[in-house]
């Protein structure tokens, strides 16, 4: 293992939209990612298949993982889990959020020692979401639900230091 500083990144969006040059290109379709494609499944708080050894060897060979995310899903939140556990045996002790630094604060203090992550996130947000026409805002996005909540939790039982 690397002895420097090991990071797992959550982001919104793909970066490679804003750094690849403006260009026509062909269609995209399932069959141009395929070759690239590693399936594997969560199970009991592990990951199974093919995929699974593909994962365990990009854990191994990288100081840092990006996981982008899929708004409205809970599969991220449910892989992010798997991966602290997973990265943390490499030794990895900090997650980059797409938050700012007073959120960042604010979500380690509420975290705690991951015992009452769930409940205290929860909490918070029912006394700070404010009803818009569509939906209801808070003060700290996607923190508000179980899933995300619940990987944050993960990652404050191990003493984890949140970056915003």
């Amino acid at each position: 293992m690397r002895s420097a500083t090991r990071f797992l990144m959550l982001a919104a969006s793909s970066v490679s939209t804003f750094l690849a040059p403006a260009q026509a290109q062909e269609t995209l379709s399932a069959e141009h990612l395929e070759p690239g494609v590693h399936r594997f499944r969560i199970e009991d708080g592990g990951l199974v298949g093919d995929g699974a050894a593909f994962v365990e060897r990009e854990l191994d060979a990288n100081r840092a993982i990006l996981l982008g995310e899929y708004h409205g899903s809970q599969r991220i939140s449910e892989l992010t889990r798997v991966l602290i556990r997973g990265f943390h045996e490499r030794g990895c002790r900090h997650m980059a959020l797409e938050i700012g630094p007073t959120s960042a604060r604010m979500l380690t203090e509420l975290a705690g020692d991951g015992s009452g992550t769930v409940e205290n996130l929860r909490a918070f947000h029912a006394a700070t979401s404010i009803e818009g026409d569509t939906r209801a805002y808070t003060a700290i996005p996607f923190f508000g639900g179980g899933s995300d909540a619940e990987f944050l939790a993960e990652a404050a039982a191990r003493n984890w230091r949140l970056i915003g």
